[in-house]
Formats: C-alpha cells, sequence, structure tokens
C-alpha cells in the first residue's frame, strides 16, 4: 500500500488525471457494448371462461315455389242463354253489304235525355230476343275495376283480367256486382235487353265475336 502511495506521487497530475479518464471511458464503453437481448412479446389469446364452440350447421334449403299458374279460360257470350242474337257488330273497314254495315253503328238512347245516339261500333252487341230481358253475366273471370254512367247515362261495367286485358260490358240495369270485387265467368253481372261488350288487348280494341270459344289471353 505504501508502495502505491509512493508511486502516485511521483506519477505526474496531468498524466494522472489521463489515466482516470481512460479507465473511466473504458467502463462506460463496456456498459454500452453490453447490449441486452431483446425479446419479442409472445401473444396469447384470451381466455374466456365457460367458452364453448359452436357445432357447425347444416345448409339449410328453400324449396323453390312454383310460379302460380293463370287458369286458362275460352271466351263466352256475355248474356245466359243458349241462343243469343248479335245485335250489333264490331266495326271493321270491310263489310258485304249495307245491313253488316248498319249493325256496325252502336245506337243507344241517352236515359237522361231521350237523345237517340250512335257511333262506329267498337265491341258486339249480344240479345235472347229483341225486347226480352236476359241476365247478363261475366264472359271471362276478372276483378270488378269500375262501375261507372258514361256520357249517354249508361251503366258501364270495366272487368280487368288475370293478364291485365279489359272486358267492357255495357247496357246493364240492376247491377249486382261492385267495384273491387272477383267475379268468375259465368255470374250474374245485371239485367239487360241488350249487352254491348268491348273487349281491350294490349291497349287495343278487338272483334269479341271472334274470341267467342277462343282461349282468352
Amino acid at each position: 500500500m505504501k508502495k502505491i502511495k509512493r508511486f502516485l506521487k511521483k506519477v505526474d497530475p496531468v498524466v494522472f488525471a489521463l489515466i482516470a479518464v481512460l479507465a473511466v471511458g473504458t467502463v462506460a464503453l463496456g456498459q454500452l457494448l453490453t447490449i441486452p437481448e431483446i425479446t419479442e412479446p409472445t401473444a396469447t389469446a384470451p381466455v374466456v371462461a365457460n367458452q364453448t364452440i359452436p357445432e357447425p350447421t347444416e345448409p339449410v334449403f328453400i324449396e323453390e315455389q312454383p310460379a302460380l299458374s293463370v287458369p286458362e279460360e275460352t271466351f263466352i257470350i256475355p248474356i245466359d242463354t243458349t241462343d243469343p242474337i248479335i245485335t250489333t257488330k264490331f266495326f271493321e273497314a270491310t263489310y258485304d253489304n249495307a245491313d253488316e254495315l248498319t249493325k256496325m253503328i252502336d245506337i243507344h238512347v241517352d236515359a237522361t235525355t231521350g237523345n237517340v245516339a250512335s257511333a262506329l261500333s267498337r265491341g258486339t252487341g249480344f240479345a235472347c230476343e229483341r225486347g226480352t230481358a236476359v241476365t247478363g253475366i261475366a264472359p271471362i273471370s276478372g276483378i270488378v275495376d269500375s262501375v261507372v254512367d258514361d256520357a249517354t247515362g249508361r251503366q258501364v261495367i270495366t272487368l280487368v283480367t288475370a293478364d291485365e286485358n279489359k272486358v267492357i260490358l255495357m247496357d246493364l240495369t240492376d247491377i249486382k256486382v261492385t267495384e273491387g270485387e272477383s267475379v268468375i265467368q259465368g255470374q250474374a253481372m245485371g239485367m239487360a235487353t241488350n249487352v254491348h261488350v268491348e273487349v281491350i288487348r294490349n291497349g287495343v280494341h278487338v272483334n269479341p265475336e271472334r274470341l267467342i270459344g277462343e282461349v282468352f289471353k
């Protein structure tokens, strides 16, 4: 110990300071070079008490429903008789004689004024016997779209079919159906001595006489 003290007394203070600085720097450098190993955190799944895993379910197949079919009906005359006569014909540009042309004129009496009105017929008139009352019936099934009086005072029933075509019945009295009512083919619609029927298919008037006995679409 005494030797060290004597050695230190002989050492120049400047050299002593340099030695101290070197010693401190060596210790600091050693600490810098010693880098602790960095470990990545281990991800752990959260623990849920009483956790149950649902069992896979079988796929549910919904059976496709078949499209509703519209029953086919053949167009029938709009009066309840087996021996009808045609009083008014559907106007067409071609005709054979003056009698047919006369039948293509729809003539009716204004129920309010009593005036006689006429126009080219856009439908067909049916009767049992002239002047004989007859029951007017639905020539096809449908829904009653309206029951109104036209400009001449005639009561007009408009049916809309499943195919959205229109069947118009005129000249009926004692109306037996109401707006919005579903009617079936042959159902009584009212009373008349003559039933005028018009058919509008795809927005165009067609000849009802040509439809009798045909599948109506």
